[in-house]
């Protein structure tokens, strides 16, 4: 080096070769880049200071370390291996180490805030991140705290190409080609492959491989190929490994969940605000709504809808009954009543004048009404009725009885027969008190009340039914059917009453019996009770009694104590009053009934009004009153004795039901009973207590003749004229 006037301080052996052997060189500055500066040899020890900073070589017996040192402190070093260490006072076996662990670089595996690097192309990211790597452990990335932190013992094999990024994530996990995201992801990572989870604590294990686990706390085990998509553990959405997609469900197979299965979708539960895509197929809607439910968003929204109380609209705004269609022209209403071009489909406007019409090829109806009414179940729709006189608009015996205290007979309304023993006094009489529509009514008033009836006292009311007019019932057969009694009934007495029917042409009396219930004081109410049929009890096919109908008034207690027949059986005394209303106990006590009727089916139709004419064609059958009858007779001679035949006489009423028994007296005060008076022709004289025994049929007399003996001023041949007065003519049952 040249010298010049300017430098100073160099120290030299010699200045003749222009370098400098030994020595200190110390300047304030040094001008140029330093390419001139050759042969500059640092031996053991050697160092260049500037400022604090210091850079040397350091002997360490064996190798020369390059370091930098900041105040005395080391902060950069390479060493003879080739390692750099930045921060730290030794690289190890690394490649590049920073800061004791903050990173660090082996050649092939990275780590960043570990110390800790084992096997190949690895990269740990966090403190303790990929602690429990073993040398067989390739390919594996670990970013977060703790991320790859494997217990002593829970690594069995190599990871490999594995993906963990999350504090905790992938802790005691192994296996190959698996990605976990999430705080906790993948912890019990066990014997999985190929799979991912994403969520915090979602994990895999035991033999799962190619799944996919996407949610909070989600976890599955020894599954294959599958993906489950949830939240808190419960799984929202699963595909398995056929493919079958689930909502809410694990088993997508499953017909009660929501799936999707061969490309079709099974539906579950669906609550939802909006439902939309293609058209598909609902195996089954269950649940509810909080909104409205419409059909395809791009539709009308009128289209269907479906509210939250369940109400069922087409193309309507606003679904008034449980189905509605176009504002009216069809409504179901809630009890079950359809409309057709009415919103009020039992509104009197509706019924009658609703111009809408109804086409039906073939109905089966359970119970249909017309213009507000019942329709028959069962029967024909006229001549229904199997009761007589059950409005009590026919009186002919007379319209009241008065201290009526025994009986079994018909005393005032025509089929309906009083049943007493010892149990009191009574009026029974046809009353103009009756409900709207009826213009009678039968009433029994007590009289002389009996408030502790004996045990064998009672008073019924029974209207008996002819058994040829119950054949269509069926009973004695399998399929023997039921009927209905329906009835208007009111009396100052309250509460349960009985009611039974029987047959006494069985060797053991076949009887039903059940109650029912006078809920008001004094005012008409309406009662049904329907009737099974009998399938063991046969009613021949003959004029006698069918069926005797009861309503018990009051008992004794040989006919309380039991319980009601409400199947047919043998008749049991007991259980035909089983629950006595107990009319009679005090005077005044009162009982009226009427709109009686009787039908097939269990359905009970409006009674079933019939003409004046009607009603006493059908009770002459039973009873007649001729009042005064004149016929006229003719003497003739018999064995040398005086006698006289009689005209023949058809009954007015037609045929009766069996040969009557006649009652009739000889004088219109009353007279002799079943006596005829005779005048003679001329009128001169009556023979008062006349006996004519006339042949008796049910439509007619057959002839009638007294003998021995002859009729004053009557010779033979002569007509004369028998008289008879009130006469009564009685086929009743």
């Amino acid at each position: 080096m040249s010298n010049a006037s300017n430098l100073a301080g160099f120290s030299t052996v010699s200045s003749g070769d222009g370098n400098f052997n030994a020595g200190i060189v110390t300047a304030t500055q040094f001008v140029g880049d330093g390419s001139n500066i050759t042969n500059v040899i640092a031996g053991a020890g050697a160092s260049i200071v500037q400022g604090n900073t210091t850079a040397k070589v350091v002997d360490t017996g064996t190798d020369g370390i390059f370091v930098v040192e900041t105040e005395g402190t080391e902060k950069f070093r390479i060493e003879t291996n080739g390692g750099v260490g930045i921060g730290t006072t030794t690289s190890g076996d690394f490649a590049v180490r920073i800061q004791d662990g903050g990173l660090v670089f082996d050649g092939e595996n990275i780590s960043i805030g570990v110390t800790h690097l084992v096997g190949e192309h690895n990269t740990s990211v966090g403190e303790d991140a990929g602690l429990g790597l073993t040398s067989g452990d390739t390919n594996n990335t670990y970013i977060g705290f703790h991320a790859g932190q494997f217990s002593a013992g829970d690594l069995n094999g190599p990871n490999s190409s594995n993906t963990y990024i999350g504090d905790n994530a992938g802790n005691t996990s192994q296996g190959s080609g698996n990605v976990a995201l999430g705080i906790g992801a993948g912890i019990g990572h066990t014997n999985t492959n190929n799979s991912i989870c994403i969520g915090a604590n979602a994990r895999l294990s035991g033999f799962c491989t190619d799944s996919i686990l996407i949610g909070r706390d989600m976890a599955a085990s020894d599954k294959r190929g599958i993906i489950a998509i949830g939240a808190s553990g419960n799984v929202r959405i699963y595909v398995d490994e056929d493919g079958n997609v689930g909502f809410g469900t694990t088993i997508p197979a499953n017909d009660s969940s929501t799936h999707l299965q061969n490309n079709r979708l099974v539906v579950g539960t669906v609550d939802a605000n909006n439902v939309l895509g293609a058209s598909g197929v609902f195996d089954s809607l269950s649940g509810g709504f909080s909104n409205a439910f419409h059909i395809d968003g791009s539709a009308p929204v009128n289209s269907l809808q479906v509210d939250n109380l369940g109400n069922v609209g087409v193309n309507t705004g606003f679904a008034r009954q449980k189905f509605h269609v176009d504002e009216g022209s069809l409504i179901v209403t809630g009890a079950g009543n359809l409309g057709i071009g009415t919103d009020d489909p039992t509104g009197t406007a509706a019924l009658t004048n609703n111009t809408s019409t109804l086409a039906v090829g073939v109905a089966t109806v359970g119970a249909l009404h017309v213009n507000g009414n019942p329709y028959p179940s069962a029967g024909a729709l006229s001549n229904r009725n199997l009761v007589i006189n059950g409005g009590m608009q026919i009186a002919q015996r007379a319209t009241e009885r008065t201290d009526v205290t025994a009986g079994a007979a018909c005393t005032a309304v025509d089929r309906w027969r009083n049943t007493m023993n010892a149990l009191g006094t009574w009026t029974i009489r046809q009353s103009s008190d009756k409900p709207v529509g009826f213009t009678s009514s039968l009433e029994y008033v007590c009289t002389t009340a009996d408030a502790s009836p004996a045990a064998g006292g009672f008073v019924v009311i029974e209207q008996r039914v002819e058994a040829q007019n119950l054949q269509s019932l069926g009973f004695g057969n399998a399929d023997a059917r039921s009927f209905t009694v329906s009835f208007w009934v009111k009396s100052n007495k309250t509460g349960a009453a009985s009611f039974d029917c029987y047959q006494d042409q069985e060797a053991n009396n076949r009887m039903f019996s059940t109650s029912y219930t006078i809920n008001s004081a004094d005012t008409w109410e309406h009662k049904v009770i329907n009737v099974p049929g009998d399938a063991s009890g046969d009613i021949p096919n003959n004029s006698d009694i069918g069926l005797h109908l009861e309503w018990w008034l009051n008992g004794g207690s040989t006919f309380t104590g039991g319980a009601y027949q409400t199947t047919w059986a043998n008749l049991t005394q007991a259980n035909r009053n089983v629950q006595n209303l107990g009319v009679g106990g005090a005077i005044n006590d009162n009982f009226k009934i009427t709109g009686v009727q009787m039908e097939l089916g269990d359905v009970a139709t409006p009674f079933e009004h019939r003409s004046y004419g009607d009603d006493l064609s059908q009770c002459q059958r039973y009873f007649q009153y001729v009042g005064t009858l004149n016929l006229s007779c003719w003497s003739h001679q018999i064995a040398d004795a005086g006698g006289m035949r009689m005209q023949t006489f058809t009954y007015p009423g037609g045929v009766m039901r069996t040969n009557p028994t006649l009652v009739y007296y000889d004088a219109l005060s009353g007279g002799n009973q079943n006596k005829w008076a005779v005048e003679d022709p001329d009128r001169l004289s009556s023979n008062t207590n006349t006996t004519l025994s006339p042949g008796i049929t049910p439509y007619m007399f057959t002839g009638g003749f007294k003998y021995p003996g002859a009729i004053p001023n009557l010779t033979l041949g002569q007509c004369a004229i028998a008289n008879a007065y009130r006469m009564q003519l009685s086929a009743e049952l």
